[in-house]
């Protein structure tokens, strides 16, 4: 019986443990900070591939002018 109560109380506890972390203020900010960082990667990563892909367009064009200029 006693071990029942016990285990009653420390799911109860944990439960709200869970519930707590879940709806804090806290958490929301953490969570925030982690996607806006994450975004800034991905974004960035996409804006390092466009401009080398610019550059590499640029470059062929160029090769291609001095190539047909013999």
């Amino acid at each position: 019986m006693a071990i029942n109560i016990y285990f009653q109380q420390f799911v109860f506890t944990y439960k709200h443990k869970i519930i707590t972390v879940l709806y804090t203020m806290q958490k929301d900010a953490f969570c925030t900070l982690e996607l806006s960082i994450l975004l800034a990667g991905v974004w960035g990563h996409d804006l390092f591939a466009i401009i080398s892909l610019v550059r590499i367009n640029i470059d062929a064009k160029r090769k291609a002018k001095e190539e047909y200029k013999i």
